[in-house]
């Protein structure tokens, strides 16, 4: 929910106009790129539970290609603010991955043979569709692409992040790709909070020191 509310509070601040606003919102509906990723979505959704499906864990792919355009507005010192609360985002996002890849090395050792031939396989196609699906949301933003960014360089990030995806999974790296964007290489380094500068963004918006009470109605 906190990641809701921050994209909630971006969507308010970026597009006033309620008629903007309920287009963007309807995105998923009416833009076929996008409505491609929200099918993809879909279609595994009620696989997740399923430990034959745990596959279906690929939230590092789209999620980064996503916060690869964000920063490299940043890059050009574009939407600062954007690129702040998404550097929340991708830290938590980045915790969520580890957190599922530790639950895959613990399914490898308890169910060995749900990890054969046939779920790499599975596996493998799942993220070649992926892929493509978001090449296409890709081409819609991109065009011929700009300087530092294009389809092309996009594709190999892409195919760089299915490639850790895969190594954390357990799996060899299947297109050797290279990260073609610097200034997602210098993301990977968290920075630390300054007590003194910056204010501490760490879950604890309902924790009270005190009396050691949680709650959920502080106001965002």
């Amino acid at each position: 929910m906190v990641h809701v509310e921050a994209y909630l509070l971006l969507v308010d601040n970026y597009i006033p106009d309620l008629e903007e606003r309920r287009a963007a919102f309807s995105a998923y509906q009416e833009v076929p790129s996008v409505k491609l990723k929200a099918d993809f979505c879909f279609k595994y959704m009620d696989a997740i539970q399923k430990i034959e499906r745990i596959e279906t864990c690929i939230e590092g792919l789209f999620f980064f290609g996503s916060f690869a355009y964000v920063y490299f507005l940043r890059s050009r010192g574009l939407l600062p603010g954007l690129a702040s609360a998404t550097n929340w985002i991708f830290r938590d996002e980045s915790m969520h991955i580890v957190g599922a890849m530790e639950v895959i090395k613990s399914l490898r050792v308890e169910y060995p043979e749900c990890f054969d031939k046939d779920m790499h396989s599975r596996v493998l196609n799942m993220l070649d569709e992926a892929i493509e699906v978001e090449m296409n949301f890709c081409e819609d933003c991109l065009h011929d692409g700009v300087t530092g960014m294009s389809p092309k360089a996009m594709r190999e990030y892409l195919m760089y992040c299915a490639d850790q995806r895969l190594v954390q999974m357990g799996y060899e790296k299947k297109f050797k790709a290279n990260n073609p964007f610097p200034f997602m290489v210098l993301q990977d380094v968290q920075p630390l909070t300054n007590f003194f500068e910056k204010r501490v963004t760490e879950y604890q918006k309902g924790f009270k020191s005190s009396d050691s009470s949680i709650s959920f109605e502080e106001q965002f």
